[in-house]
């Protein structure tokens, strides 16, 4: 079917696409911010659940993310 002559630079095609969208996520995370109560539609139900299920291993003295973000394990 392929030669190994097809298949360098279908993988090349590959790997480069792949890094483009691993750039696109990483601007994606990097402006990600904390929303306690977002806006959720009818399929983000197993999201509100893990959000309701992990809620219960924070209180109000949990160190917020800010703080902890001090380049120290001192919590």
């Amino acid at each position: 079917m392929y030669s190994p002559t097809h298949n360098a630079p279908l993988a090349a095609l590959l790997v480069k696409s792949e890094g483009a969208m691993f750039e696109r996520d990483i601007t994606i995370w990097n402006s990600k911010r904390f929303v306690a109560a977002p806006a959720y539609v009818k399929t983000d139900k197993t999201i509100r659940a893990f959000r309701s299920w992990f809620s219960q291993f924070y209180s109000e003295h949990s160190i917020s993310f800010r703080d902890a973000n001090q380049n120290t394990l001192d919590w």
